[in-house]
């Protein structure tokens, strides 16, 4: 009899065993299941945050592209101004006059590097006809970093090989220079004339060449702008005069 209730006794350990098994079993299926669907859901919110995130910064990154925060008018005869974004590229080019125009023509400087557009610019077979020396090249910076823009220009390759000058000016300034349809540096030479002959008008200096106006400068001021014109005026900002080495 003792026997019998040992062996009844061991059935009854494995029997619970089983039970426990399918209980412990039972437990972790219901906690699979419930991770399965807390990682579902936050899975689901991630991939909600990712996308939200893609299009905040994608819409940043393309007004970071394509908003204008720096100017540089380029004036011979020809007045070209360049639009550039905060990483310095290129995202629009105007013509002020006629000239300008004939030299855009068939060009295409937006994207590149405010430099290579310069040198590209500057590498033209069109331009090159106002490039002697009886001329000037003009460079006008509008730019929270002007002179960070000012050092890049008198860096490019082509830009020692000419006689070229380059001027800071503010947004002010560029916002007059616009609405009177003049370069921000043909306006800015204009009112340095200005000054000397009240009689001048944005009009007639409109087709005029930057040397010509410098010269005119000169013979109101005289000797000592000259002088100014040769060695630079040093580093001033609104109308400031670069000159090149």
């Amino acid at each position: 009899m003792r026997i019998l209730n040992k062996i009844k006794e061991a059935f009854d350990v494995i029997n619970a065993e089983d039970s426990l098994k399918q209980s412990t079993a039972s437990f972790l299926r219901e906690k699979s299941c419930a991770e399965k669907k807390s990682f579902k859901y936050v899975y689901r919110y991630a991939a909600i945050c990712a996308v939200m995130m893609m299009i905040i910064f994608g819409a940043g990154g393309y007004n970071m592209m394509n908003t204008a925060v720096s100017y540089i008018s380029i004036d011979i005869n020809p007045s070209i101004e360049l639009a550039l974004n905060r990483f310095d590229n290129v995202i629009d080019v105007s013509a002020y006059n006629d000239d300008g125009n004939e030299i855009l023509r068939g060009l295409n400087l937006k994207g590149q590097q405010y430099t290579d557009a310069i040198d590209t610019l500057l590498g033209n077979g069109q331009l090159s006809e106002y490039l002697n020396e009886n001329n000037v090249i003009d460079f006008t910076v509008v730019s929270d970093k002007q002179e960070e823009i000012i050092e890049g220009i008198q860096g490019c390759n082509s830009y020692g090989q000419h006689r070229g000058y380059c001027h800071s000016a503010d947004s002010e300034m560029a916002s007059r220079a616009h609405e009177h349809g003049l370069s921000t540096g043909k306006y800015r030479a204009y009112t340095e004339l200005s000054q000397y002959n009240q009689e001048i008008t944005e009009e007639d200096c409109r087709n005029m060449t930057m040397k010509q106006i410098y010269d005119m400068i000169k013979e109101y001021a005289g000797n000592e702008y000259a002088q100014q014109k040769h060695h630079g005026y040093g580093r001033q900002h609104k109308g400031g005069h670069h000159q090149s080495q």
